[in-house]
């Protein structure tokens, strides 16, 4: 059966040759692909053409931006005013002094402190190295080291990988937090 004389039988309402389906289950399957739910609006360029032009007033003017007071009352004058409070005064009136950059510590102090980061997070890194090695290698060791690692060593490995990522946050900000005199 071709597809003219398939498609003359659906229109007669007979029976599709194929498939044994009837013309409403025909139908069900040929609207399938059209999609459910709303039409889609029209597109820009086509409510265009169909609807007519809106009147447009030349004559209204945006309504100015708030006055705060002070100056001749125009926006500018109010925007140079607080560019030059802020850049002559590094606090407000009444307010604590707060300070502008890194905080600042002795040299000395600084490099102790830096280096106590530094060894720390070696020692750490080594520790982890050492608890991973056990492990990953721990069915092939001995029964009773075996046990040892998953009774001792397993548990704490979590454990100290958090403390290393809490040293290297601590690190990274003590880096760009305070500066060295």
């Amino acid at each position: 059966m071709d597809a003219m004389s398939m498609s003359r039988g659906l229109r007669r309402g007979g029976v599709s040759g194929r498939t044994g389906r009837g013309l409403s289950s025909w139908n069900l399957m040929c609207r399938a692909g059209k999609g459910f739910g709303k039409p889609k609006p029209k597109a820009p360029e086509e409510k265009a053409a169909s609807d007519p032009p809106k009147p447009v007033s030349l004559g209204t003017k945006p309504p100015p931006p708030p006055s705060f007071g002070g100056g001749d009352g125009s926006w500018a004058s109010e925007v140079r005013e607080q560019r030059a409070y802020e850049s002559t005064s590094g606090e407000a009136p009444g307010d604590p002094a707060t300070p502008k950059g890194p905080a600042r510590i002795p040299a000395e102090q600084y490099k102790k402190v830096d280096e106590n980061f530094v060894q720390a997070l070696a020692f750490l890194f080594v520790g982890i190295f050492v608890e991973g090695l056990l492990v990953a290698g721990s069915g092939f060791l001995p029964e009773d080291v075996d046990n040892f690692i998953v009774t001792t060593v397993f548990p704490a490995f979590t454990p100290t990988l958090g403390v290393f990522l809490l040293i290297s946050v601590l690190y990274g900000l003590f880096k760009t937090k305070i500066e060295p005199e």
